[in-house]
């Protein structure tokens, strides 16, 4: 089982500036990222000893298309400290996903289904041509910023922004005041209020996708993701999504120890209003599928599945945090340079509010013999939120440059986290499992030409630390290392990075 990545993307822009001092930006920028799944050495089952054994199921493709036009403006004051920094602009943008069907037989009903033999392509059934389509969410935003300094100690910055959805949510008026007081020279406190939001995507709102899991009992199931918009999902608490609202609080300080060695400390508080998550694995049972089949015949073409996920705007978080960084930066009488940070974070996540959960003892206006309990939010999904980040994190970072030639090494602190065994979606503390601390490695050597030209290689990972997931888990169901990880499980990577200034 596996994907063809291909992406692309390119912006362009012009800028210039005018006599008075007005300085003008326009820009556009065009993305694609498409990805095309394939599944090998599978059968679908109800085609019986007609069925292929190499399917390509699904493909998927994001678009983002946007334009921007900035401006900056240096007002003389006369009264103030400064010049008073005015910018202004308007943004245009459009995001688009879609999706298209996979080969007929990944998703077709063979003849042998009716024996109860499981159809569509084992592991990662097909997307049919009716559940395919394209969706579409434009938007354009108008902005403006004033930022100046009060006197030659105190600096205020404040922005609001206004944002258009005008195919789904409406408008929304966002804004940020910042501010910077100089007590010396060498020593500054900064604090900031602001708000914020993030809409859902097309994908998030459409993404429909069927694969085969383990459920914990020694079977293998068929669980499926819904858009919230989609019938079974309604009936089971889906409703359109919403956007995502935040405020967040900072307050730090900025400190020279001498020449060229920085220190800064931040904290940050920030309230995530209306998250958008996929909910936890909630099960359909056969009665409830009878109740289906009678009350709604076009669904019947998801018969197979047992469990169904939904992405919702279920609770609140709250995110808590301290960044500490000392940074040192050398210039030596060679002409090389010597570049050395060390970077701490600790942040909490905490659940402010979700909904409690329901007993649910009706389908589609049906009364259920056999009521379930169904929550959104299972407790999976809490210690996804709260424990599976590490609360502790350190960068240490050392970069050389010697005339073009320049080495950097890196080194990674994670924190130890929890993490619930077989996507067990009540996760009980048999099933909990603890990791402790790690270190990574990472390493990079370069050189710069004077033509411009630009290369690097480097190896993320270095000594290969992976962790490894539970014996019960690898046996059961062949998890090499646990899917909640801080960093990548894939272990060590090599890259190469070539840039070149074409202008200059």
């Amino acid at each position: 089982f596996g994907a063809e990545l291909s992406d692309l993307s390119v912006t362009t822009g012009i800028d210039g500036k005018l006599q008075g001092g007005l300085f003008w930006d326009v820009s556009f920028s065009a993305a694609r990222s498409k990805i095309a799944f394939y599944i090998n050495n599978t059968v679908n089952a109800s085609l019986g000893p007609d069925s292929p054994v190499r399917f390509r199921p699904r493909t998927y493709m994001q678009e983002d298309l946007s334009a921007s036009l900035n401006m900056t403006y240096p007002l003389e004051m006369g009264i103030l400290a400064s010049p008073l920094n005015i910018a202004w602009g308007a943004e245009w943008r459009s995001d688009a996903f879609e999706t298209f069907p996979g080969d007929e037989a990944s998703y077709t009903t063979g003849p042998f289904a009716a024996q109860g033999f499981s159809v569509g392509s084992n592991g990662f059934q097909g997307l049919a041509p009716q559940w395919t389509g394209r969706w579409t969410r434009p938007n354009y935003a108008f902005y403006a910023d004033l930022e100046v300094d009060v006197t030659h100690s105190f600096l205020i910055n404040t922005a609001a922004r206004y944002e258009n959805f005008y195919n789904n949510f409406g408008s929304a008026l966002n804004g940020k005041v910042a501010a910077l007081y100089r007590i010396s020279p060498r020593l500054s406190l900064r604090g900031t209020i602001s708000s914020g939001l993030r809409a859902p995507s097309p994908g998030q709102a459409n993404l429909q996708l069927v694969g085969t899991a383990y459920s914990g009992d020694g079977n293998l199931i068929e669980v499926g993701i819904l858009p919230s918009t989609n019938p079974l999902a309604m009936a089971l608490g889906g409703k359109e999504l919403v956007e995502e609202t935040a405020t967040s609080y900072t307050l730090g300080v900025v400190a020279e120890l001498e020449s060229d060695v920085y220190v800064m400390l931040d904290y940050f508080d920030t309230a995530i209003h209306d998250r958008i998550a996929l909910t936890g694995n909630i099960p359909i049972t056969d009665e409830m599928w009878s109740i289906i089949d009678r009350k709604n015949p076009d669904l019947a073409g998801q018969s197979s599945l047992s469990e169904i996920r939904f992405f919702s705007n279920d609770f609140d978080t709250r995110h808590r945090g301290i960044d500490l960084l000392f940074a040192w930066q050398e210039t030596w009488d060679s002409g090389n340079e010597t570049d050395f940070s060390v970077a701490w974070n600790w942040t909490s996540i905490s659940l402010l509010d979700f909904s409690s959960p329901t007993k649910l003892d009706q389908l589609l206006g049906e009364p259920l013999e056999n009521p379930i309990t169904l929550s959104l939010l299972t407790p999976k999904r809490q210690i996804e939120l709260e424990q599976t980040n590490p609360k502790h994190r350190v960068v240490v970072s050392a970069k050389h440059t010697f005339g073009h030639l320049h080495g950097m090494l890196k080194l990674y602190y994670y924190d130890g986290w929890l993490a619930c065994r077989f996507k067990n979606s009540s996760c009980p503390d048999d099933l909990l499992d603890s990791f402790g601390g790690a270190v990574l490695v990472g390493a990079e050597v370069g050189t710069s030409l004077k033509s411009g030209l630009r290369f690097a290689v480097g190896l993320d990972n270095a000594l290969n630390t992976v962790p490894s997931a539970a014996k019960a888990e690898t046996d059961g169901q062949g998890n090499a290392h646990p899917e909640s990880t801080p960093w990548d499980y894939n272990g060590a990577i090599w890259y190469a990075r070539i840039s070149v200034d074409v202008f200059r």
